[in-house]
């Protein structure tokens, strides 16, 4: 019998609690040995492939021109940092092309990697590579999702390079995370047209009919899972950058060490100018938002809690503004408070309609009387003074009397 592969899956427990799953694979895929830190060592030692949970890695597509796609993996953790909402300077990211104009990127956190590495050295482990476990699923199609449902967690491979963990669903109800990301491919070009579910021994499967009600979308479950299964690897290997795994000859490395060298450096002195600027603007980004963190807390006190501090301030400054009175495009009913309260006489006149657009409002006012139209129109002119206020009047005869219109803008538009 012939060992080809030593292959563990990683958790995002595992460093804290020693313990990971592995198993021993032949030349045909078929696992020969298994089972679990730290209640069973595993059988081999060395090498290893190592499979890292849906929930630790996230993946993203960046879009980066095809000129830039080679010069800008030092800046990666710069440009995924807003959607991560992590410190650049703990994550450990990597990169391959997914298209023309795109990256398809993966993030995880530095810390854990390092000490899950560390993990498998106890055991006498090296990884020579580590692959997302979302992107280990065979496609039956490109227009075809496929979720694996694993307990009460699972994971969703959307395409060769693009996947998200899932959780928080039973028999009858999807997650929701999957409604938010067919939703959003609705709007895209070539949305998926079916769900294949797989699920890992000992999980229930869900109902199919009841899920593709929901998701209005077809659902099929088609046949078990388990992470042992291989299908071919993914395109994107963790185990790059400074995580590359030295597991070669080392007169080799010997050999080539001067030229990687020299090809370093000269990578590092093109991406220093780009590398630089994105270090700068992140700085100015963190600084503006201390300043108006700042800015906000003097404003409406130190124990106000600041999340987007821009759109707080927005919010809070027409809620002042409101408090006060103050007339503020989309504000309706003051508006219509003062016409009411300094013009409008129920006694005198009427209003035949009514409407507002951008912060404008524009009545068309009927004297009950049409002989008194000359009084009416004397009297509102005299209340045009009213501050705020811009009122223009325009008078229209019809049949049997006068219309009297009048428009009112508000001064104090935002």
């Amino acid at each position: 019998m012939d060992i080809v592969a030593c292959r563990v899956r990683l958790r995002r427990e595992s460093p804290s609690t020693g313990s990971f799953d592995w198993a021993i694979l032949d030349t045909n895929g078929i696992t020969v040995d298994s089972g679990t830190t730290p209640h069973r060592s595993p059988s081999e030692r060395g090498a290893c492939e190592v499979i890292v949970a849906s929930d630790v890695v996230v993946l993203k597509t960046v879009k980066v021109v095809a000129a830039q796609q080679r010069h800008v993996s030092n800046a990666l953790r710069y440009l995924i940092e807003d959607s991560v909402m992590s410190d650049p300077e703990q994550l450990h990211v990597v990169a391959t092309s997914a298209s023309k104009d795109s990256l398809a990127v993966a993030v995880v956190d530095r810390k854990w990697l390092e000490q899950a590495l560390a993990l498998l050295a106890e055991y006498g482990l090296a990884a020579r590579n580590a692959y997302p476990e979302c992107l280990l699923l065979p496609r039956p199609s490109p227009s075809v999702w496929t979720a694996v449902l694993d307990g009460d967690r699972g994971f969703l491979q959307v395409s060769e390079s693009l996947g998200y963990g899932l959780e928080g669903f039973d028999e009858t109800t999807p997650p929701t995370s999957l409604r938010l990301a067919l939703e959003q491919a609705r709007g895209q070009p070539n949305p998926p047209t079916a769900l294949v579910l797989r699920a890992a021994r000992g999980t229930v499967v869900p109902s199919c009919e009841k899920w593709s009600a929901s998701l209005e979308l077809p659902v099929e479950w088609t046949s078990d899972w388990s992470w042992t299964d291989q299908h071919g690897l993914p395109p994107i290997d963790l185990l790059r950058g400074e995580f590359f795994p030295h597991l070669g000859n080392q007169a080799w490395g010997r050999a080539v060490r001067r030229s990687t060298a020299l090809v370093g450096a000269l990578l590092l002195i093109n991406l220093c100018g780009m590398t630089v600027d994105l270090a700068a603007r992140v700085h100015e980004r963190r600084k503006l938002l201390l300043e108006m963190q700042d800015i906000y807390r003097r404003t409406f006190g130190q124990e106000a809690t600041v999340l987007d501090p821009p759109l707080q301030m927005k919010r809070g400054l027409a809620e002042l503004r409101h408090q006060a009175g103050e007339l503020t495009a989309g504000d309706f009913v003051p508006l219509f408070s003062k016409v009411a309260d300094y013009l409008l006489d129920p006694s005198k006149h009427r209003i035949e309609s009514i409407s507002y657009s951008d912060g404008a409002l524009t009545l068309t006012v009927m004297p009950l009387q049409a002989s008194k139209f000359s009084e009416v129109y004397a009297e509102l002119q005299r209340k045009t003074v009213q501050s705020g206020l811009h009122i223009e009047f325009q008078a229209r005869e019809v049949t049997g009397g006068f219309l009297l219109h009048v428009s009112w803008i508000s001064d104090h538009r935002t």
